[in-house]
C-alpha cells in the first residue's frame, strides 16, 4: 500500500511538469503564427524608376526629359516630401532613374499608380504604362513592394521606354483621318461590399501588344468612353485597335467588341494581396487555442491512465 501511494504521489509531483510543457507549447505556436506587435523598422520604402529614351541616329529630338506623376489610390497614403493635391511629380532626364523615398508608420497595404504624363508631340512614341504599387508594411515596419503593370501582371522593375523618330509627311498621306472607338462598362457587382465597388476604372486601347492609349472611365461619365485615334500608321496602313483593361482588383473582365463585362469575385481572386500579418485573425486564434486545449485534454487523460494503472497494481 505504502508503495501504491508512493507511485501516485511521483505521479502527481509530474503533472506540474506537464502542465509546464503544454503552456509552453502554446507559446511557441502562438510566437510561431501570431505576429508581433513591436515596431523597430525604420518605414522607410525607396521607389527606383527607370527610363530608356531611344533615338533615331539621323534625329536630334528637341527634348528627352519626360514627366511622371505619382498618385495615391486612397487619399490617407503616405506621400513623397514635395506632392501636391493631384500627387507627387517628377521628371527623368534622357536614360537615367530615379529614386523616390516613402515614409510609413502605420502597418497596412498601401497602393498607388505611377504614369508618364506627356503628351502626344510629334516624332514622339510615349510609354503609356501604367504601374501599380503595392507597398505591405509589416507590424515591425519592414515592407515588401509589389509592381504590376495596366494587364495586371506582375513586374521586376518599374521601366519606361520612351522613342523618338523623325516624320516624313510625304511617307503617310493618311495622316489627318481618325477612327472613333467607344464602348461601355457593365458591371455585376453580386454582394460585393459598397467599399470594394470601384469608382474608376482604366480602359487600354491597345495596337497589337502595345498600349497605345489609356481613358479614365467614371460613374460621373455613366460608365462610358469614346476617343479619337489614328485610322493609319505612319506607312499607311490601317491600324487595327483593340480594347482592354486595366485590371480592377476582385473582379474579372471580358470584353466584347468594345464593351468589357466586371464581374466580382468575392474570394479566391488572384489578384488579392498577401496575408503581411496586420489584421487580427479571429480563425487562427480558435484554432490554435482548439489545438492547444486538445493537447492538454491529452496530457490529463495520459496522467490519469497511468495513475489508474499504478491503483490496479495494489
Amino acid at each position: 500500500m505504502n508503495l501504491m501511494l508512493s507511485k501516485i504521489k511521483h505521479i502527481r509531483s509530474r503533472v506540474p511538469k506537464l502542465i509546464i510543457l503544454g503552456l509552453a507549447f502554446i507559446c511557441l505556436i502562438i510566437n510561431l503564427f501570431i505576429p508581433s506587435v513591436y515596431a523597430n523598422g525604420d518605414g522607410q520604402v525607396i521607389l527606383t524608376v527607370n527610363q530608356t529614351f531611344n533615338i533615331d541616329e539621323a534625329s536630334s529630338p528637341p527634348e528627352n526629359t519626360f514627366s511622371y506623376l505619382l498618385t495615391p489610390n486612397n487619399i490617407a497614403n503616405p506621400m513623397p516630401k514635395g506632392n501636391s493635391s493631384e500627387g507627387y511629380s517628377f521628371s527623368i532626364e534622357g536614360t537615367s532613374a530615379v529614386q523616390i523615398g516613402i515614409s510609413f508608420s502605420t502597418a497596412g497595404t498601401y497602393t498607388y499608380e505611377l504614369r508618364c504624363v506627356n503628351t502626344a508631340a510629334a516624332g514622339y512614341s510615349y510609354d503609356i504604362q501604367v504601374y501599380n504599387i503595392e507597398i505591405h508594411i509589416k507590424n515591425d515596419l519592414t515592407s515588401s513592394v509589389i509592381f504590376k503593370k495596366s494587364d495586371g501582371f506582375k513586374a521586376s522593375e518599374i521601366h519606361f521606354a520612351h522613342h523618338y523618330k523623325v516624320i516624313s509627311s510625304e511617307t503617310n498621306t493618311h495622316s489627318e483621318e481618325t477612327v472613333t472607338i467607344s464602348g461601355k462598362k457593365i458591371w455585376e457587382h453580386g454582394n460585393a461590399p459598397v467599399n470594394e465597388q470601384p469608382d474608376h476604372i482604366t480602359v487600354l486601347i491597345k495596337e497589337g501588344e502595345n498600349t497605345v492609349k489609356e481613358i479614365k472611365v467614371t460613374k460621373l461619365d455613366g460608365w462610358k468612353w469614346s476617343v479619337q485615334l489614328p485610322r493609319y500608321d505612319n506607312d499607311g496602313n490601317t491600324i487595327h485597335y483593340a480594347v482592354g483593361e486595366a485590371n480592377v482588383p476582385r473582379y474579372t473582365h471580358k470584353v466584347s467588341d468594345t464593351d468589357i463585362l466586371n464581374t466580382y469575385v468575392s474570394s479566391g481572386y488572384p489578384g488579392d494581396s498577401p496575408n503581411t500579418g496586420d489584421i487580427f485573425n479571429m480563425r487562427l486564434w480558435l484554432t490554435i487555442m482548439a489545438v492547444s486545449c486538445c493537447f492538454l485534454i491529452i496530457l490529463l487523460l495520459a496522467w490519469r491512465r497511468k495513475r489508474d494503472e499504478v491503483k490496479q497494481q495494489y
